[in-house]
């Protein structure tokens, strides 16, 4: 019984940072596009 919770208990902290951990990168790589959509309307604007 105790065995099979704690292996329980272990799973969902991997999910739960797994999750975590994906979130963040997704985060950042909007992060990262909002930049380059910054800086490429920028260039633009200085083109004109």
């Amino acid at each position: 019984m105790g065995f099979g919770v704690f292996i329980g208990a272990i799973l969902l902290v991997i999910i739960i940072w797994l999750y975590e951990y994906f979130s963040e990168i997704k985060k950042s790589i909007r992060e990262m596009e909002e930049k380059l959509y910054n800086i490429e309307e920028l260039l633009k604007s200085q083109n004109k």
